[in-house]
């Protein structure tokens, strides 16, 4: 008798009550039709905001990075600056407001948001919809730029509406990337 009276305030104390698998799946059982009906509704209403949710496209494209094949005893290296310094130099030239204005203008972008909006935030929408990432050097690669963790390529990437109008705007930044970078 002693030990039933302890294990009762043992539970008290714990201030939990104990459910079993069996009380939890009588409890489920007993509101099927609700729990049906709410699973119903939460699935009519997530396909509802899935379909009137505008399509939206990513085109990106991989730009290898080869560093220089000659040893520096040689042929000393043209460019001394690291390799990510380049790189971000480069991002910031691309989306300068000139090199945008150039590529909304040629693909006619953001044609409704031109008559409402000013020049600066229709950049600031194109600066939004173009990722440029870097990606760690290649796993299995060998040599100085695997020792340093260089990045062994980058992505641009644009996204939008149209996905031919995408794919080509996306092709066109990398074009302007690799131009800056021939320049620089």
């Amino acid at each position: 008798m002693v030990n039933n009276s302890q294990a009762g305030v043992e539970e008290n104390t714990t201030g939990l009550p104990a459910f079993s698998p069996l009380s939890i799946l009588r409890t489920i059982w007993k509101r099927k039709i609700r729990i049906t009906l709410a699973w119903i509704l939460f699935t009519i209403g997530a396909a509802a905001v899935v379909r009137l949710l505008p399509p939206v496209y990513l085109a990106e494209t991989v730009v290898l990075i080869d560093s220089q094949k000659i040893p520096e005893k040689f042929v000393s290296a043209t460019v001394g600056d690291d390799l990510e310094e380049r790189i971000a130099s480069i991002r910031q030239m691309l989306l300068s407001g000139a090199e945008l204005k150039k590529v909304i203008e040629e693909f006619g972008l953001y044609r409704e948001e031109r008559k409402t909006h000013f020049e600066e935030e229709i950049l600031e929408l194109m600066r939004k919809d173009i990722t440029i990432t870097l990606e760690s050097a290649m796993p299995g690669s060998t040599g100085a730029s695997s020792r340093m963790k260089r990045p062994g390529a980058f992505r641009i990437g644009y996204q939008g509406s149209d996905p031919a109008l995408v794919m080509q705007v996306a092709n066109r930044l990398t074009d302007l990337y690799v131009e800056q970078n021939l320049k620089t």
